[in-house]
This record gives C-alpha cells, sequence and structure tokens, in this order.
C-alpha cells in the first residue's frame, strides 16, 4: 500500500477561475483566458472565501474577522453589543464569540448575490 503524505503530491493541474462542474467527471473552468473543460477521476474545487466590507451605515467602524481575531488580547473596552454581518462559516464562528465576553451578539446575513 502507497500512502502519499499531502494533497500537493497528488496535484495534476492547479487553476484559479470560476468553476462549473458538468458531471461527475469534468469540470468547466472560466479564467481571464477563455472557458476550457478538464476530465479527471476525482475534481478538487477549493472555493475559499475573500473578506468584504459592504457599504452598510457606519461599516467605517467595522472590522474584518482577520482584524477581529488579532485585536490585542488585553482590550478592556469591550461594547454591550456586536453585529456579526454574514452567515458564512466565519461569521457563524466568529458569533459565538460574544456569549463567551457576556456581549449580546447579533448575526446578519448579507442578502447579496455572490457569483
Amino acid at each position: 500500500m502507497m500512502c502519499r503524505n499531502s494533497v500537493k503530491d497528488s496535484i495534476r493541474t492547479s487553476l484559479k477561475g470560476h468553476a462549473k462542474l458538468i458531471d461527475e467527471n469534468t469540470v468547466e473552468v472560466k479564467t481571464g483566458n477563455g472557458i476550457d473543460r478538464y476530465r479527471a477521476d476525482h475534481i478538487i474545487i477549493a472555493s475559499g472565501s475573500e473578506t468584504v466590507i459592504t457599504g452598510i451605515p457606519g461599516s467605517k467602524y467595522a472590522l474584518t474577522s482577520g482584524e477581529f481575531y488579532s485585536m490585542d488580547p488585553e482590550v478592556r473596552d469591550i461594547p454591550g453589543s456586536i453585529a456579526i454581518i454574514g452567515g458564512g462559516y466565519i461569521g457563524l464562528e466568529t458569533g459565538s464569540l460574544p456569549s463567551l465576553m457576556e456581549v449580546q451578539g447579533y448575526g446578519y446575513r448579507d442578502a447579496g448575490q455572490r457569483t
């Protein structure tokens, strides 16, 4: 039996673009160079994510999740309530923290369409 130490050892093609599964063995990828189709026994789509500060009123006071998690742990000015904007996994994880700090947390999902 052969074991690989990392997924990197088995990657044959890595692409960046908008992907669409055509069938169980075909993916279509739209990049800046056009649209290509690829066939494989196994396809991994690593979608990732990117932080976006929306244009809602007061957004100039907002922190991204990266900024929130890198705050000085000795911060003493903890607010009485926190609004978490974003219904993805990071928003949900971050939304669980206010209760640990005895802060009222409110979660909001961005209704904007993402492509």
